[in-house]
């Protein structure tokens, strides 16, 4: 089973093309599929049991995923979304089935999490270095800096660049986690890709959060000399840039940040529209992943997104997802320092992903949607493991109905 989830996670940054017309299939898809199938073949009670204090952000997120799954069916073309749908299903049965089987060894379930995660992001970063060197040498550089709509030719088949970036916010919260609650050294060569790959994504949103999780990352780790290292690398990286493509260096500035372009990119006009129309048609959401048919444009924000496609019923159940999320990560207090630290770096990272949501609609791309379960199903890890850590906890582990009861 975990053989099946490293293929998969290994493969989740290659997909089909958009150019055949058929929803986009992230590679990795079909393995995850089989680990999912494959936990089922291996029928037991311990598949089965939840902890209490990971049971109420299952359901919760059970709610949310069966929401998408019914509201897929009212959007405009509900092949597409289901083929959104498809990986927070899969994904949920692993997260499902994880938990249960490693409840009694959560710190080794936390750690292979992070590490797939980490990994599969380090394999992001390559091919899409790759694609981009490509993409330049094919059309020159300069063709592929201004052709940047929706990503353009900079644009990997499963999504462009911003979107790209966003993805990559997971593997960075990994590599801190890892780097932190494990002493991996090898995270810091994978960050270090991680952070090039976002820095020629040029995207400002990816470039502003994964440098806000980076101050984070090095602030509530206490590691101020690295952060001063890593900020050093990334100013000669770019003034090596500057020497070496001076002319790209203007032509990105000047269709990036000056005023001959719509610095929104169009999404604060796209915030007015959906918020007019939900205005108007409270009870009538567009379906999953509808917005793009029906306005051929995506609202950028996740609260305006799911009101405008799953209603009402839809928003309150992933604030309840969110809010049992959060509520796990503070049921069990630990005073140990290791603890306490990478408590505080999950959510810096939660909240940094979670804000990248507010200008980005990433989370409909399904490399998007396996990094987040991943990164899910460590977080649940790790709170099963301050429950086992904390003092007078009790090893018993009850069923998702009766732990929630209790």
């Amino acid at each position: 089973m975990r053989l099946l989830i490293v293929i998969g996670l290994l493969l989740t940054p290659f997909s089909t093309s958009a150019a055949s017309g058929m929803p986009v299939v992230s590679f990795g898809l079909p393995c995850l599929l089989l680990a999912a199938a494959a936990g089922f073949l291996r029928p037991s009670t311990d598949a089965f049991l939840l902890t209490r204090s990971t049971a109420p952000a299952m359901l919760a997120a059970a709610a949310s995923v069966f929401s998408i799954a019914m509201l897929a069916f009212f959007a405009p073309d509900p092949g597409r979304s289901l083929a959104r749908v498809a990986p927070h299903v899969i994904c949920y049965l692993l997260a499902f089935q994880l938990l249960a089987r490693f409840r009694r060894h959560p710190d080794e379930l936390a750690r292979f999490a992070l590490t797939v995660i980490a990994v599969s992001g380090a394999v992001l970063a390559v091919y899409y270095a790759i694609h981009l060197a490509l993409a330049a040498r094919a059309y020159g550089a300069n063709t592929v800096i201004v052709e940047r709509y929706t990503g353009g030719l900079a644009a990997l088949p499963w999504g462009s660049t911003n979107v790209i970036a966003a993805a990559l916010i997971f593997p960075h919260i990994a590599c801190v986690l890892l780097k932190q609650g494990y002493r991996c050294r090898w995270t810091t060569p994978v960050l270090g890709l991680i952070l090039l790959a976002v820095l020629l994504t040029t995207s400002r949103a990816g470039t502003l959060f994964h440098g806000a999780m980076l101050l984070a990352g090095c602030v509530l780790a206490g590691r101020f000399r690295a952060l001063a290292a890593w900020a050093a690398c990334i100013l000669l990286l770019l003034a090596g840039y500057a020497h070496f493509a001076r002319e790209n260096l203007e032509l990105l500035i000047s269709t990036r940040l000056s005023g001959e372009r719509d610095l929104s990119n169009g999404r604060f006009d796209s915030f007015l529209m959906k918020w007019e129309y939900i205005s108007d048609n409270p009870m009538s959401p567009v379906g999953y992943y509808g917005s793009m048919a029906t306005f051929d444009l995506s609202s950028h924000n996740v609260f305006l997104t799911v009101l405008v496609e799953q209603g009402v019923l839809g928003l309150a159940c992933m604030l309840l997802f969110l809010g049992a999320c959060l509520h796990a990560l503070f049921y069990h207090r630990s005073e140990a320092r290791r603890e306490r630290r990478m408590r505080r770096l999950a959510l810096a990272g939660s909240l940094v992903a979670f804000l990248n949501l507010m200008v980005e609609d990433a989370n409909f791309t399904q490399p998007y949607m396996v990094y987040f379960w991943m990164f899910f199903i460590a977080t649940m890890a790790f709170v099963m493991h301050l429950g086992a850590a904390a003092p007078g906890a009790r090893p018993a582990c009850r069923s998702g109905v009766k732990a929630w009861q209790t």
